[in-house]
């Protein structure tokens, strides 16, 4: 049975629980061949590492995803994508372009935003600034409005998002991921615009895709 699990499993399985190990997370297996996820613990916030198939009857594509929950201070919302990319047009009727005026990054990227003067004071920081570069290609936002499992998540927390119609089988690149999301929640809290605290994840039922 060993023997046939190893051939049916798909590469990621081992990738996955090689970069939970060496990051000092735990690799969820839930079932053969069912649902995986690598789940990370930064101070209070859980970041949890999965993918799923789209729903596109013509593009049956493996999406990669990452998500932290956290306690909101003040609703910001941004969309970072790199310059070359198709954001989702999606939920963007408040949000405007913004540059932080640094010409190198405001180059590659396309940032969206509701609040300029917070993005560009958590921009400034070098480290997120390097862990976005690492990427070659990057969707990463604040959704206001969604949760893990299908639910709505509570008044005042928001989730930390990352999503790439992509099957990430790079090690070192998922492991920037999870650095990127570390650092960014570190950063929300230093700039005042989230709680270092845990967020509250109990949930209402709400109709949503992924």
């Amino acid at each position: 049975m060993g023997f046939l699990k190893s051939l049916l499993e798909p590469p990621r399985n081992k990738i996955w629980a090689n970069v939970a190990r060496d990051i000092g997370g735990e690799y969820i297996d839930r079932s053969f061949l069912g649902p995986k996820a690598v789940v990370f613990h930064h101070r209070e916030w859980k970041i949890q590492l999965d993918c799923f198939v789209g729903a596109n009857t013509y593009s049956r594509n493996t999406y990669t995803r990452m998500r932290a929950p956290f306690m909101s201070k003040n609703k910001l919302l941004f969309k970072i994508h790199r310059n070359v990319e198709i954001i989702n047009a999606g939920n963007m009727i408040d949000l405007q372009d913004i540059h932080i005026e640094d010409p190198l990054f405001d180059e590659q990227f396309v940032i969206m935003g509701n609040q300029t003067p917070t993005i560009r004071h958590l921009l400034a920081s070098p480290t997120l600034k390097q862990l976005l570069n690492k990427q070659r290609a990057i969707h990463f936002e604040i959704r206001d409005d969604e949760a893990i499992f299908l639910n709505k998540f509570p008044a005042g927390v928001d989730q930390l998002y990352f999503q790439l119609a992509e099957d990430i089988l790079n090690e070192q690149r998922l492991k920037d991921l999870f650095e990127l999301f570390s650092a960014t929640l570190d950063h929300l809290v230093k700039i005042d615009a989230a709680f270092e605290s845990a967020p509250s994840t109990s949930t209402t039922k709400a109709n949503s895709n992924t």
